[in-house]
């Protein structure tokens, strides 16, 4: 599945120019493009992890341009790994999250106390003790 420029900016709540210019300093990007005169970006699954992960270095963690360079090129085993812990605790809280609204929707707030019914019981009393 391929994603437009334009998708992938919304995603991640940043402009194309900017998405452009991450293609350029980052060589990690590659969409493809097409053949014709317009050459139309499209943006695979790889790339917009990618994307993702140098959005989490420069707007999450607050990292420099040359920052987020340097830490891709010097560890990036270690970088890809915090980046995908942090990324499947996202996943699990938003999971957690859905979860809660679902018991609280599901939840009806008790206006007055329910009927007391006798409660089927196995013992019986004895009738003389």
């Amino acid at each position: 599945m391929f994603y437009t420029i334009t998708e992938v900016a919304q995603h991640f709540g940043v402009s194309e120019p900017t998405l452009r210019f991450w293609e350029k300093e980052f060589d990690i990007i590659a969409p493809k493009r097409s053949d014709n005169k317009r050459q139309i970006r499209s943006y695979t699954a790889k790339d917009i992890h990618n994307i993702g992960l140098i959005y989490h270095l420069l707007k999450e963690q607050g990292m420099t341009l040359s920052g987020a360079k340097e830490r891709l090129r010097k560890k990036p085993a270690e970088t890809e790994a915090r980046y995908e812990v942090i990324s499947r605790l996202r996943t699990i809280r938003a999971e957690l999250a859905d979860i809660c609204r679902e018991l609280s929707a599901g939840a009806k707030p008790a206006a007055e106390p329910p009927a007391a019914e006798e409660p089927a019981s196995e013992i019986t009393p004895d009738a003389g003790g």
